[in-house]
């Protein structure tokens, strides 16, 4: 079944390559079904934010903590148990928060270092976006730091701009 837009009032949507999530405003929990529907309906959700993995989903729950539900094979539907969170992403295979202090948790796939955090500042994180393989964190300061896969030169920026005021992957 599909729901077009003008059924719903949705409050937050995110997609992943086969399947959407929507977050209604009463805080319930509606997916866009296709024929390679991979992830369970968390049917008992309450929260927002939710984004979508390849296999698996995360919603910021009401208290900010960060809930998961589907393809846990490498741990990324599993949150560290730490929290409350501000902003969370999924990629692939790994999910990453960002804690009130303004640190990043990352957990699940690590192959390529997209759920460790080299080379980037580990304090003063805004927000959070991650691609299949790579995250990316955004800080007050309007510096972006990413981290993980670089193959196609997902890690860079355009020479000359230093602040942003979202992110992205």
């Amino acid at each position: 079944y599909t729901y077009p837009g003008d059924w719903i009032d949705k409050s937050d949507t995110n997609a992943a390559e086969t399947w959407t999530c929507i977050v209604t405003p009463n805080d319930g929990l509606q997916d866009g079904l296709t024929d390679s529907h991979q992830v369970v309906v968390k049917s008992n959700y309450e929260g927002s934010q939710v984004r979508v993995g390849l296999n698996h989903a995360c919603g910021r729950t009401s208290d900010n903590y960060v809930s998961c539900w589907g393809d846990n094979s490498y741990g990324q539907a599993e949150p560290t148990g730490e929290g409350p969170f501000t902003d969370h992403a999924t990629g692939y295979d790994h999910t990453c928060a960002v804690t009130l202090t303004g640190a990043l948790k990352c957990w699940g796939a690590d192959e390529f270092g997209q759920s460790t955090p080299t080379g980037v500042p580990s304090s003063g994180i805004t927000k959070v976006a991650a691609g299949s393989d790579h995250t990316c964190a955004l800080y007050g300061s309007g510096f972006i730091g990413c981290f993980g896969d670089n193959t196609l030169g997902q890690l860079n920026y355009p020479v000359g701009l230093d602040e942003f005021t979202s992110i992205d992957a």
